[in-house]
């Protein structure tokens, strides 16, 4: 069986781009809670893994809207959120982390 010849663009990093973007920054309080199904995929929660990732603590968070203009693989937008601040395993602080990242190319999640 041949193999089947992919449309997406191959575009090893690093990648120059050029974009513009707006980032919007909130406190959320810890004793709110973090709603689960709009920090993480069902998936992702529901993994073995998940709980070794670290507690939520709440803090600064942050939604950032992206467009690129100008990339290797061509124009796309991208939404990135961060809901504030969780424990990182092994005792090594407290940081911010992405959990869910959205784009609106195909061509970008493969490469």
């Amino acid at each position: 069986m041949a193999a089947q010849q992919s449309s997406i663009p191959i575009a090893p990093p690093p990648w120059k781009c050029h974009y513009s973007g707006y980032v919007g920054s909130f406190y959320v309080s810890p004793k709110s809670g973090l709603p689960q199904d709009l920090a993480y995929d069902p998936v992702e929660a529901s993994s073995d893994r998940f709980t070794e990732a670290g507690v939520w603590k709440g803090g600064m968070a942050m939604i950032q809207l992206l467009r690129y203009t100008s990339t290797p693989v061509g124009p796309y937008d991208e939404m990135i959120l961060l809901p504030g601040n969780f424990d990182v395993p092994k005792g090594q602080g407290v940081h911010t982390r992405i959990t869910r990242i959205y784009v609106s190319q195909r061509d970008t999640t493969y490469n």
